[in-house]
This record gives C-alpha cells, sequence and structure tokens, in this order.
C-alpha cells in the first residue's frame, strides 16, 4: 500500500511545513467528500446513506451493520523470505508481520492496537518490536461512513547515532473519514502526527487505506 511520510526537520520553518501538510489533507479530504457527495445523489434514502439499512437503534448502526470487529489494511502486511541478499552473500530469513486490530467500544468509540514485529537472522540478525495502544472516535453512529478523530501511543523501533535501533515511546494523533464501497469495506484516506522517541514529528499520510469489517 502506498504511504507517506513528511518529516517537520529543526530550522526549517516548521510552522509553515505543519500548515502545508494540514492544507494538503484538507484537499485530500475534501476531493474525497465531493466524490462521495456525487455516489451519494440519487436513489433512496437508504442509498444516499451509503446504500445499507443504520438500524433504529445507535449501537446497531454503530457496529457497522452487525459487524463489530474492524482490520485496517494499509497498516496490516505479513512476509516471510528466506534466502541470499547478494549473490555471495549467506542466506538471510526476514520476517515482518504488522496488524491494526479495532472492536466497537460503544456508539461512537472504537478501541484496539496495532502490533509489529520485523525480524532478521543469518546476516546481521535485529528483532524490531512496535506496540501501541489505540483509540478511535467517530463523529457518527455509522461508522462506515464517519469522520473520525484517532490517536495511539506504545513503543516504536527507532534508529539511534550508532546505527542500532532503540525501543523509544511514542504516539500519533490524526484522523481521517471513511467511504462506503461495500458492505464490509470501506475506503478510508487518512493522515496523523507521529512523534517516535527524540525525532521530530513527522506528518503520515494514508492515501490507499481501507477498512474491512467481520
Amino acid at each position: 500500500m502506498p504511504k507517506f511520510v513528511l518529516v517537520i526537520e529543526k530550522g526549517k520553518t516548521p510552522m509553515k511545513a505543519f500548515i502545508k501538510n494540514i492544507l494538503t489533507v484538507s484537499i485530500i479530504l475534501f476531493v474525497t467528500t465531493v466524490a462521495k457527495a456525487q455516489y451519494g445523489r440519487g436513489g433512496s434514502s437508504n442509498e444516499r446513506s451509503g446504500g445499507y439499512y443504520t438500524g433504529s437503534s445507535a449501537y446497531g448502526s454503530s457496529v457497522s451493520f452487525g459487524h463489530s470487529n474492524e482490520i485496517i489494511t494499509n497498516f496490516s502486511r505479513g512476509t516471510l523470505y528466506s534466502g541470499k541478499s547478494t549473490t555471495n552473500g549467506s542466506s538471510v530469513t526476514t520476517i515482518d508481520i504488522q496488524g491494526k486490530y479495532l472492536r466497537v467500544w460503544n456508539a461512537n468509540v472504537q478501541v484496539g492496537g496495532m502490533v509489529g514485529l520485523y525480524s532478521t537472522s543469518g546476516g546481521v540478525s535485529r528483532t524490531l518490536l512496535t506496540a501501541l495502544g489505540i483509540g478511535i472516535y467517530n463523529f457518527d453512529t455509522n461508522i462506515k461512513q464517519a469522520f473520525f478523530a484517532e490517536g495511539g501511543v506504545g513503543i516504536y523501533p527507532v534508529l539511534n547515532s550508532a546505527g542500532d535501533y532503540d525501543s523509544k515511546f511514542g504516539f500519533y494523533i490524526g484522523g481521517g473519514k471513511r467511504f462506503p464501497i461495500w458492505e464490509r469495506v470501506s475506503y478510508i484516506p487518512s493522515a496523523s502526527l507521529v512523534k517516535k522517541g527524540d525525532l521530530d514529528f513527522a506528518f503520515d499520510i494514508q492515501f490507499i487505506n481501507f477498512s474491512i469489517m467481520f
């Protein structure tokens, strides 16, 4: 999945860079909102609300029509590679597993976490762990088409000056918008500010991001 990270560096007018990044995200969300409005025109009231029945109770609609679990695909991957990285090099095994999971807590709130494990062996061996607790507030009980704000805290692997990785406390805050595509699938462009250890804030924009409810 394409993923773009803009880093705000010291000494390079961080406020101007921050404002520019905010404007970029605003344009993205505006364009996708217009697209959604065009998609929703015409048809019955159910079709205009995303094409699905939201249910009579707030909690019933909040669990996305019977599905209270959610996986965010842009944070999910799993690979296992074993082989030589160079012609005359040694065989290397790499494991890369990462996933973001959420569960509905109440009518507007979801809680969950993101865990990542990156491990290499056979050459330069290292194991990197990412673990975050995550909370999301949806501004509509119909989660499948809601604007939302999110945040997470935990540990990230951070490269140090010696060229190795340390586990550092970090957090992020951000938000986005869901656009229903199919019964259990939504498109969710989002953006966030990320702080890892002593590093400067980074701006993370996720253009191609999808949600799967189950």
